[in-house]
């Protein structure tokens, strides 16, 4: 497409692009991802390893109170509400920026906007690190939350820019698959911190390292410097276009080519997309952040070394499920592999259920292993919608799918804490296994009735061949 073609109706964008799509031979392996020549190839390396560390560090934040939250409610006294609130602040924070942050990505490029607003992180970690009220405790976290943002939108819009379109369902699951190790660091060994130092220090700690992290961010995650192309990334025709195929590429903006919110939000296609996304990752972060930590106390009555030690299993789960959802999206089509991970995912929550009925604790390293593996495939969301619109509104398109996903979340661990709270403590002060059960039912209800929503795009014919042929 030429920038003096008008862009389609949005009644038939979809179509277009699925249609418009290079030939199968003309595609380069989508297991190839770090190609072309060397000085390109160390750069997208040193591209990928700045985005990789910041995530990692997003995601133990994310998660670290799972860990610390029985410390945190015997030390301010918070009901389950309460701590429900004060974790989810984090999302809240993380969810209110995302519409904004496209438009900033588009426009200025993540090597300026991601290190900028994680900075604001630094000063949310020291607050929450020296908080001694529950006010104060609030604010640190959404601070960080706020603060995290743009770490994921920012790397895959870099991603965009650097890497061919064919190979970003393999990126993103490496990205995610990588950066939730730090999910793995905050379980077990932030148990060991905990009790060796106190989670203070380990936020004052990693107030340090989100400094040092955003430097890097800003220092090596270079935008790329060649003026952009007159066709699209998704579009282009190799026939006619002389483009280098390994040459970075950034989005053009002129008066053909619209890039504002409201060409995607008018798209049918984003809501069926950012619905899920609110659901399997919202349910995944609401869970893992928060809510099995105190299910395993309360429910199977373990000590908190063998609840880091359950916990550990969903982030490596995540993480292989986040490795395996790139290959195979990049293979079958991500809507497909979504869809089976989604009903997989859906049988995890009935599995949560049914330890509340039945607590054997034989059962929870299974099914707390698959529901982050399940949960893992998650990423594939984005990628799809990276497949389905073009790459000048590519920021916002992401950023408004991703928004939902922290919507979920701090929704589900808001109202999961509100059921939960709704119910009477025991004499020992645990909530009774009534009380998750109701909470894993919401939760399982809501995915099951998106997951029939999402159908229809799940199934619709994909973009582009499943395995392309080398080329010579």
């Amino acid at each position: 497409m030429t920038t003096s073609d008008p862009i389609p109706p949005r009644r038939t964008l979809t179509h277009t692009l699925r249609s418009r799509g290079a030939a199968p031979e003309t595609l380069k392996p989508p297991n190839a991802v770090f190609t072309g020549n060397r000085h390109l190839q160390v750069r997208r390396v040193i591209i990928f390893a700045a985005f990789v560390t910041a995530y990692f560090l997003s995601q133990f934040l994310r998660q670290a109170n799972a860990v610390i939250a029985t410390d945190i409610v015997s030390e301010f006294g918070l009901t389950a509400g309460q701590l429900g609130l004060m974790t989810s602040l984090f999302y809240l924070a993380f969810a209110a920026v995302q519409l904004p942050l496209g438009g900033l990505l588009d426009h200025h490029g993540p090597r300026a906007v991601t290190p900028l607003i994680m900075l604001i992180a630094v000063p949310g970690c020291l607050l929450f690190a020296s908080a001694h009220n529950f006010p104060a405790l609030s604010a640190g976290r959404a601070l960080v939350g706020l603060g995290m943002s743009g770490v994921l939108m920012g790397a895959y819009v870099a991603f965009g820019a650097w890497f061919p379109t064919e190979r970003f369902s393999t990126l993103a699951g490496l990205m995610m698959g990588l950066g939730s190790l730090g999910g793995l660091g905050a379980a077990a060994p932030l148990v060991w911190l905990n009790d060796a130092v106190g989670w203070r220090a380990v936020f004052y700690v990693a107030a340090g390292l989100v400094l040092l992290s955003a430097g890097a961010v800003a220092i090596w995650a270079r935008d790329p410097h060649r003026r952009p192309t007159q066709t699209e990334p998704h579009e282009a025709k190799p026939q006619a276009d002389t483009t280098p195929p390994d040459t970075p590429m950034q989005p053009s903006h002129t008066p053909n080519h619209p890039s504002n919110l409201g060409t995607v939000l008018r798209s049918g296609d984003f809501w069926r997309i950012a619905l899920m996304f609110f659901w399997m990752p919202g349910i995944m972060l609401a869970i893992q952040g928060l809510w099995a930590g105190p299910f395993l106390h309360d429910v199977l009555g373990l000590s908190s070394l063998r609840i880091g030690a359950h916990l550990m299993l969903i982030p490596i789960g995540a993480v292989l499920g986040n490795l395996v959802s790139g290959f195979l999206g990049d293979r079958l089509g991500p809507g497909r592999v979504v869809y089976v991970a989604a009903a997989c995912f859906f049988a995890t929550q009935i599995g949560f259920m049914g330890l509340t009925l039945w607590p054997q604790e034989t059962a929870v390293p299974v099914i707390y292993f698959m529901f982050g593996y399940t949960a893992g495939h998650q990423v594939l969301l984005l990628a799809h919608a990276r497949q389905v619109f073009p790459y000048n509104v590519i920021g916002r398109a992401l950023t408004a799918v991703n928004m939902f996903g922290f919507l979920g979340a701090t929704a589900l661990q808001w109202s999961m804490g509100s059921v939960i709270g709704s119910f009477a403590r025991n004499a020992a002060g645990n909530y009774p296994p009534e009380a998750y059960l109701a909470a894993f039912g919401v939760a399982a209800g809501g995915l099951i009735l998106t997951l029939i929503w999402y159908t229809p795009l799940a199934w619709a014919p994909r973009t582009r061949p499943p395995t392309p042929r080398p080329t010579s």
